[in-house]
């Protein structure tokens, strides 16, 4: 995995090794992680996991509904420290 200096939420693909010998040594499994950089950026990565699991419209409607404003540009995080 590579850290991102500057980003608001990171979802990547991470893969598990299953153990057991019924599934052999070379068997994984891939699970979704994310990521965050903060308390409101962990508020817009949920939407980002909503969107992407349910599509653009769920996740707007809920969002229009909390009467949240959500930043869907994963890379605007403006307070991620200037490397």
């Amino acid at each position: 995995m590579i850290w991102e200096p500057k980003a608001r939420w990171v979802r990547t693909d991470l893969s598990l090794p299953l153990s057991g010998q019924e599934r052999g040594p070379y068997h994984s499994h891939t699970v979704k992680l994310w990521t965050t950089s903060g308390v409101s950026a962990g508020i817009d990565g949920m939407f980002a996991l909503i969107e992407e699991e349910y599509g653009a419209d769920v996740a707007k409607f809920i969002a229009d509904f909390l009467e949240y404003e959500r930043k869907t540009d994963p890379n605007d995080d403006p307070f991620a420290a200037q490397v």
